[in-house]
Formats: C-alpha cells, structure tokens, sequence
C-alpha cells in the first residue's frame, strides 16, 4: 500500500513541479522547508478540531471525525512529498521506522522500569529478541 502511495504522490510531484528531479538544492530545500509549514498548519487544523479546556466539560463536544481524518490524511500527503523529495523508498521508510520503533520501545522499557509491569509480554519478548540479534546471539 506504502508503494501505491508513494507512487502516487510521485505522479503528482511530477504533474505539480514537472521538474523537481533536476531541481537545484535550494529548491529542493524550499519544497522541504513547504512541506514542514504545510504539516504545522495541518497539525494546527487537527488541534482546532479538539477539545482543549480542561475546565470544561467533554459531555457535549461534537468531535468531528471525519474532519479530523481527512486534516490527518492532509498531514501525510506532506509526510509522503518530503520522502518523494528526499528520493526515499518504502523499504526505506519501513527500515527506519522499524530501527526507530525499537530504540523508542527501547527507550519507554529502559527509562521507566516502572511501567514494565503494564508492558505485554509479547512486546518484551520482542525487545529481547531485537537485543539478541543485535548482539549476535542467534541461538537463543
């Protein structure tokens, strides 16, 4: 699916900056730097869309769904331009978020031992593991 949308994404890169292959570095820097405004303001869209006082009551907040869902499908569409431009894969954004999932899991089971007690067992044994493979020890 990641690969249709990346391709996708593509195709209307193409059809919007026709030249965006041969673009010259601050160009391509501009469009990144588009691309992070667009989310903040995406991301700005979604939070309007909540509730914020904590001193009032939720009871008759309407919530919006399917707005929220089309502003965070917005804020991917500019997830997915900044991979386009940076000429990124769907292996490799699925690499780096694997590599990234386990030092956060990492990071969430290390720093609060606390909370370990409210950690499934399947998510430990795959830490475990990880740790295993990145020491080399294949057997166990």
């Amino acid at each position: 699916m990641l690969k249709k949308l990346m391709n996708d994404q593509k195709l209307l890169l193409k059809l919007l900056e026709p030249f965006y292959k041969e673009s010259k570095p601050e160009h391509k820097f501009g469009q990144l730097n588009s691309c992070l405004t667009a989310i903040s303001n995406e991301t700005e869209e979604c939070r309007r869309l909540l509730p914020w006082k904590p001193w009032k009551s939720y009871d008759k907040f309407n919530f919006d769904k399917s707005g929220f869902i089309e502003e965070t499908v917005d804020l991917f569409h500019f997830l997915l331009e900044i991979w386009v431009w940076l000429g990124l894969s769907e292996e490799d954004i699925g690499a780096v978020y694997h590599h990234k999932k386990v030092i956060n899991i990492k990071r969430w089971i290390n720093d609060f031992p606390e909370l370990r007690k409210h950690v499934g067992h399947d998510l430990l044994e795959e830490v475990k593991r990880i740790e295993r493979e990145e020491r080399g020890d294949k057997g166990k």
